[in-house]
């Protein structure tokens, strides 16, 4: 599976409540899940969640 996580130099991003990995064509995607909720937050304020996320994305995978 091909994981690309970045940051945006931006004032926020968008991110979502509850994600999916789904196979599409013999690849592994990291989507949202139907009905997740979407957000807006900036890297700053929610750091740990974000590496929380991306280390139970890796248990995962």
């Amino acid at each position: 599976m091909k994981a690309n996580f970045y940051v945006e130099n931006q004032r926020f991003c968008f991110a979502f409540d509850r994600n999916v990995i789904e196979e599409i064509n013999g690849e592994r995607y990291i989507l949202p899940e139907k009905g997740a909720k979407s957000y807006t937050s900036t890297f700053s304020n929610c750091i740990d969640r974000y590496l929380i996320d991306i280390l139970n994305i890796g248990r995962k995978v």
